[in-house]
């Protein structure tokens, strides 16, 4: 990699731990002429639209990406999630199963296949979302959402607890309420 984008994606990572993400967006836009920097810049900039809920503009990196580097669960999960939240859910599993393929161990692989499978009122949603929980932890939101969908809220219950944490406890309610209107809107 060139020294510019090795300096580049430096400035571009600090702007990422301070949460300014147009600011890595327009950094990485800069640097995607870089033909030493390809192979990172396409999956960066895709993640960055990702995490500004842009999938429209992250899933053509994204695809760039897994075409650039198909040996990345990394990119193949991205594009999985980018998929699923643009409502394309049969590439998204796709890409889901490419990732698992790639790496079976995979957290956030392991917790989109929980999410379709919970869609799917699929008990063994609950093995990927439970290897996922410790590095996704809105798995345990999606736990709680099965196991409500399935009548045992003492183990919904459980699982927003986990979710929160002793230091939001109090926020049970809360999430008790995002929960029934899950409900409501699959139902």
């Amino acid at each position: 990699m060139s020294r510019r984008a090795e300096r580049q994606l430096d400035q571009v990572q600090r702007d990422i731990r301070k949460g300014d993400h147009s600011a890595a967006i327009r950094k990485l836009t800069d640097l995607q002429d870089d033909s030493s920097a390809k192979l990172v810049v396409a999956g960066m900039l895709g993640t960055e639209y990702l995490r500004l809920g842009r999938f429209g503009e992250a899933i053509p990196y994204l695809e760039y990406a897994a075409r650039l580097q198909p040996s990345s669960p990394g990119n193949h999960s991205n594009l999985g999630y980018g998929l699923c939240a643009a409502g394309q859910a049969e590439r998204c599993e796709e890409e889901v199963r490419a990732a698992l393929s790639l790496d079976r161990d995979f957290p956030p692989a392991r917790y989109l296949m929980g999410v379709i499978l919970v869609g799917r009122g699929d008990p063994r949603a609950l093995a990927h979302l439970r290897f996922a929980e410790k590095d996704v932890p809105a798995a345990h939101m999606v736990q709680a959402l099965y196991y409500a969908e399935h009548d045992e809220m003492d183990l919904a219950n459980q699982q927003m607890l986990a979710y929160l944490g002793p230091q939001d406890e109090a926020r049970l309610p809360e999430a008790q309420n995002w929960l029934r209107a899950a409900l409501a809107r699959l139902n």
